[in-house]
């Protein structure tokens, strides 16, 4: 039996190239320990939307692995009179198949459970994140700057998205730009308005670009959480503006 295997590269990096179960089931573990690990520190990204993948490949794995053997066909052993239907010998599968079939078994639950730790996560960082315009924006909003304020540092990064967006099943960290610029120190006398005011006169071609400003009051790494929701919540406000494809 022959079973192509989606997003190969992504699965072979979690189970390896040849299929030895013990080596699987001790990456596996390896792989585990170090999302919960990532998690722990509250350090989200890449390990949300890589835990998403790997359940996606598996998945679509599993349900080829059905059709497949749904197709094929296998000696006729018996007839149901009662019930109308023929009786099948269960088809003879290759040793690697059947330590897939252990493995996905094991695997699935436990990475659905790192996908729903991550998204709970998510949600709870993205709850301490407060957003807000600086300015009036503009009504194009497809480029433009955030400001990502924690503790006594403020980060400014230049953003932009592409339009159409992309109708799939990205949250939007994936599409969203983003390049570092400047880090300033804000204060009661130097404020978001000032920050704007100079990232228009030193990076900007536009007038009046768009600028949003995140204040989050827990301690988040910057590039793999605080930068990656910051991201996703622009997103979604300019999904809630412009046209999908």
């Amino acid at each position: 039996m022959f079973l192509a295997v989606p997003n190969d590269d992504g699965l072979a990096g979690l189970f390896g190239r040849a299929w030895d179960e013990e080596a699987a089931h001790y990456r596996l573990m390896a792989y585990l320990q170090r999302i919960r690990s990532g998690y722990s520190e509250r350090r989200l990204y890449p390990y949300v939307s890589d835990v998403s993948l790997r359940v996606r490949a598996l998945r679509e794995l599993v349900e080829q692995k059905r059709k497949l053997r749904n197709a094929l066909g296998s000696p006729v052993i018996g007839f149901d009179l009662v019930e109308g239907r023929l009786h099948r010998a269960p088809l003879a599968e290759q040793p690697q198949v059947a330590a897939m079939d252990r493995l996905l078994s094991r695997t699935l639950p436990e990475l659905e459970g790192l996908r729903r730790m991550g998204a709970e996560l998510r949600e709870e960082f993205t709850a301490h994140i407060q957003m807000e315009p600086v300015g009036l924006l503009p009504l194009h909003v497809s480029e433009g700057y955030l400001l990502l304020h924690q503790g006594h540092e403020l980060r400014a990064y230049a953003y932009t998205v592409p339009v159409p967006l992309r109708c799939d099943e990205l949250d939007g960290t994936d599409l969203v730009r983003t390049r570092y610029l400047n880090a300033y120190r804000p204060s009661l006398v130097f404020t978001y308005e000032q920050v704007k005011a100079d990232l228009v006169r030193t990076f900007s071609h536009l007038p009046n670009p768009a600028v949003f400003a995140f204040t989050v009051d827990i301690t988040l790494p910057a590039l793999e959480t605080f930068v990656p929701l910051a991201k996703r919540l622009v997103y979604e406000v300019i999904g809630a503006t412009k046209p999908v494809a």
